[in-house]
């Protein structure tokens, strides 16, 4: 067991190290050497931060890891396996490739109270809790070999920046504000309940290969600016509160390119009387007229 009322530091290289019990401390957790071949029979808990500064290639933690400032993966992750959640009071970084996480046991989550950044491409990442944010949530890059087995929740803005080339959330998307669709495509992307947002949600590329199996549903705009693609798309229902455009990319004259050539409004009878006035959704305490 480590334990200190200060801050632990691993500065050497090993190869191989197991800690029978958790690593504690009052202060900061640093990992500055690479973690090679290293279990710990425990949680890792910091009142301060905890940092990965170097490459992660070999890391077994039976229990938590868990932090009151930032959580920070500063180098490459290609292997850890932790049997429960990661949780920060702070934010939590993942600031090069995602090669191989797995969190064990039900309900193991990604939680910030700040925000949740993946900085590079994910290759392998699974989650069997949610991921969440009162912050905003940010792949900065593309996604591949990922699932998530509850939602992800985003108190502030959830963007995808790149291809979403394997993303499976079997729960369902909830953000507080404007959703950035990706500024590549959507090939492989599946949501197997709601994607929701008080905000809009802007497509800006390629949306061939997502499914979303209920209702995408925003309080502004859902706008696809360019071709929806070869293969279409699926969704439950859409609905908007204000728009829901489709900009397409392939006519000739720039002049039609930024242009809503379609346009949706959700205005149905009610009672079977006039169209005039429309009906009211509601979805988690939200509402779209």
């Amino acid at each position: 067991m480590f334990r200190s009322q200060g801050t632990v530091t691993f500065n050497a290289n090993w190869d191989k190290l197991e800690i029978w019990g958790p690593i504690a401390a009052d202060k900061d957790i640093f990992f500055n050497s690479s973690v090679n071949d290293m279990t710990v029979h425990g949680a890792i808990r910091s009142d301060g931060r905890i940092t990965f500064n170097n490459t992660v290639s070999g890391l077994t933690v039976q229990g938590p890891i868990a932090a009151t400032g930032h959580v920070m993966f500063n180098n490459t992750l290609s292997s850890a396996r932790v049997s429960g959640s990661i949780s920060s009071k702070g934010s939590i970084t993942f600031k090069s490739t995602v090669g191989g996480l797995n969190l064990l046991g039900a309900g193991s989550s990604i939680l910030a109270g700040s925000d949740i950044l993946f900085q590079n491409t994910i290759t392998g990442l699974t989650v069997p809790g949610s991921l969440g944010s009162d912050g905003n949530i940010t792949f900065a890059n593309t996604i591949a070999g990922t699932e998530i087995g509850g939602s992800i929740y985003s108190g502030g803005t959830l963007t995808l920046s790149n291809a979403v080339d394997g993303l499976q959330i079997k729960g369902s998307i909830y953000t507080n504000s404007t959703v950035i669709g990706s500024s590549n495509t959507f090939p492989n992307m599946t949501v197997d309940g709601t994607f929701l947002s008080k905000g809009s949600i802007e497509f800006n590329n390629s949306i061939t290969g997502l499914k979303v199996g209920s209702y995408m549903a925003t309080m502004g705009d859902i706008n696809f600016k360019k071709d929806i693609g070869g293969s279409p798309p699926s969704f439950g229902g859409l609905s908007a509160g204000r728009q829901i455009g489709v900009f397409p990319s392939y006519y000739g004259n720039p002049e039609f390119r930024n242009r809503t050539v379609v346009r949706v409004e959700r205005n149905p009878p009610t009672g079977g009387g006039s169209p005039s006035s429309p009906p009211t959704i509601e979805f988690g305490g939200w509402q779209a007229r």
